[in-house]
């Protein structure tokens, strides 16, 4: 099951993550399935509606399922599903690792993402020589404590805290206020709003002219954010959870993302959404290459027992035999991001020598 945060009702869709879960379960299947017997892949969608009930009843869909082994590709804020499937000893492998999923012991989370990635934008502007930093934020209680997750993380590492805060109204169509009150006396503008939003203080930054970088990361920028912000995106420095370079680098992992994409007839959709999709499916199949049987047990056993995946260098080395490495998110075993940029209409890798390939968005210790 891919459990994805969607709802009709508001116009809410995951374009780019269906297209990462289906190219790459279509490439599994072409190379003859999971496991040693070839076990092909199915996927059933659900999706959260922004309900709780609705994803609770998801989750007990999916426990109840026993053709269900694992559930992959997706996350969601509301409802217990962690809970849930950890009762049912039912791996999850969400792209979005969110709280409801990070309390369940059966949750291998191979990125960070939310909560956990924000903290990362600033630390990747620190490291880039950006000192005077603010933050445009959205006004919504959920967002109401990311200041103070910045500036912990910009501790860890000697870095100044915050310039500012710039809030905007969550119903805000123009931006072009908050984008000047930011930029003041600032060398950087960590951008911490919606994608439309993210838009709209692209375009404002446009035409007012203003130098300031945005840094952001790769939940806003969809690639239906990059296409809609167009050239005002070019040159947006993006925290991404997974390494993804230009079509020429040797990446053996991206290199096949970017394969199956394409061969999935998805190209257009290559994000970091449809990265991060991919990457739970791949690890599924990484972990499970041996195995004889697929069903939970066995795919639970050998996820637990994965001590070396990295997604063909997409990702800094995962060892899901070891304590995941912040204590504060215990089912969250890697906590890096890679820098990124926007270039010619896509994000790709940073690789400009001034920062590394994979950042730990704090210091931990």
């Amino acid at each position: 099951m891919a459990l994805l945060e969607e709802a009709k009702a508001y116009n809410v869709s995951q374009p780019s993550s269906r297209a990462g879960i289906d190219s790459k379960v279509k490439a599994i299947n072409c190379a003859g399935g999971l496991g040693t017997a070839g076990s092909k892949v199915e996927v059933v969608y659900c999706v959260s509606n922004y309900d709780p009930n609705a994803v609770d009843a998801c989750a007990n869909k999916a426990a109840d399922d026993t053709s269900i082994v694992a559930v992959a590709g997706g996350g969601v804020a509301e409802g217990t599903p962690g809970a849930t499937f950890a009762k049912a000893g039912l791996t999850s492998i969400p792209q979005t690792a969110y709280a409801s999923d990070l309390n369940g012991a059966t949750t291998f989370a191979i990125a960070p993402s939310g909560v956990q990635l924000g903290p990362g934008e600033p630390v990747m502007g620190c490291m880039l020589g950006y000192e005077k930093q603010s933050l445009l934020l959205i006004q919504n209680p959920a967002a109401a404590g990311v200041p103070d997750l910045d500036n912990a993380a910009l501790k860890s590492y000697d870095c100044p805290d915050l310039l500012r805060t710039v809030q905007v109204p969550q119903t805000a169509t123009d931006l072009s206020s908050q984008v000047v009150a930011a930029s003041k006396d600032a060398d950087a503008i960590v951008l911490a709003v919606g994608p439309a939003q993210a838009v709209a203080a692209f375009k404002a930054k446009q035409q007012l002219g203003i130098d300031v970088p945005f840094i952001t990361n790769s939940g806003t920028m969809t690639a239906d954010t990059i296409k809609a912000a167009g050239a005002a995106a070019e040159g947006v420095l993006v925290e991404s959870q997974a390494y993804l370079p230009a079509d020429d680098s040797e990446s053996t992992g991206a290199a096949q993302f970017r394969a199956d994409m394409k061969a999935n007839g998805t190209s257009d959709l290559v994000d970091g959404w449809a990265q991060g999709s991919w990457l739970t499916f791949d690890v599924l199949q990484a972990a499970t290459k041996d195995v004889a049987t697929i069903d939970r047990a066995s795919v639970l056993a050998a996820m637990s027992a994965l001590s070396s995946y990295d997604g063909g260098g997409q990702l800094p080395t995962i060892d899901f035999t070891k304590p995941a490495p912040n204590p504060d998110f215990p089912r969250l075993f890697n906590d890096q991001f890679s820098p990124a940029v926007v270039k010619d209409g896509t994000f790709v890798a940073l690789e400009d020598g001034t920062i590394d390939k994979f950042v730990p968005i704090s210091k931990v210790g």
